[in-house]
């Protein structure tokens, strides 16, 4: 890896609902704390995603004519 690169690297995985909700959370290390703590990470990140959309304007999406 070139210097000054940041190591990243998936550490888990979680799939949402199209309720926007966490269905799925896995946690690549097996470890019991870690999933617990990705479930964490996923709820409260679908939380904020949330109350950011609600403040943005609604936008038209304009289709070109034809």
């Amino acid at each position: 890896m070139p210097a000054g690169q940041p190591n990243l690297g998936l550490t888990a995985i979680a799939f949402i609902s199209p309720q926007n909700h966490p269905i799925l959370v896995r946690a690549l290390s097996g470890s019991p704390e870690d999933l617990l703590k990705y479930h964490y990470v996923a709820h409260t990140s679908l939380d904020v995603i949330d109350e950011r959309s609600k403040q943005l304007p609604l936008v038209p999406i304009i289709s070109p004519s034809t």
